[in-house]
């Protein structure tokens, strides 16, 4: 799985700069959310449980206009990884943040030429 992600990514070069193509995943910061523009994991998913008592089971890790993708945390591990879902739609996504990697590149404008 991961040598396959990485294929795509080598083969994908610059291309795979989710930010610019308005689909940042979000990460850790590290500084103060007073600071924070967006896209800071901690900080969007305080803010989201704050306003929705049902993200307490959810990780949310990227946000686009019509879409919304989660960890989801309500049950457990599997096999050492959590399931990422579609918020809207409420559909498994990916098994792993791996294999959602690799769909969000294919799923770019040009990701079907990196899958062969």
């Amino acid at each position: 799985m991961y040598d396959d992600l990485r294929r795509i990514i080598e083969k994908a070069g610059d291309i795979v700069d989710f930010a610019s193509y308005g689909e940042e995943i979000y990460s850790v910061y590290g500084i103060d959310f007073e600071e924070v523009v967006g896209g800071d994991i901690v900080y969007i998913n305080e803010l989201s449980r704050k306003n929705d008592p049902t993200f307490m089971d959810k990780l949310v890790i990227s946000e686009t206009d019509d879409e919304m993708f989660y960890f989801d945390l309500s049950n457990g591990l599997i096999e050492n990884e959590y399931p990422i879902y579609e918020f809207y739609s409420k559909t498994l996504y990916a098994p792993s943040f791996a294999e959602f990697l690799k769909k969000k590149i294919m799923d770019m404008e040009f990701g079907n030429e990196f899958g062969n």
